[in-house]
């Protein structure tokens, strides 16, 4: 099985379509504790989820914190 990371600016679409571009999977993760904000936790979420759309994936785990 071969896993490995990408790191990605939740805060950044286009980094998020960088990273999942050509990807099967994305297990992705939100951090409400980082900002204590659940508008900006919302927005991170929209944002992959738009992203992981675009890129057409076949399989998107969200784990929202």
């Amino acid at each position: 099985m071969l896993m490995w990371g990408i790191k990605a600016d939740l805060n950044n679409e286009n980094s998020l379509k960088v990273a999942i571009k050509g990807a099967y999977a994305v297990y992705a993760v939100t951090n409400y504790w980082e900002s204590r904000s659940a508008d900006v936790e919302m927005k991170q979420g929209k944002a992959m989820a738009d992203a992981a759309k675009v890129c057409r994936l076949s399989e998107c785990d969200m784990n929202c914190d």
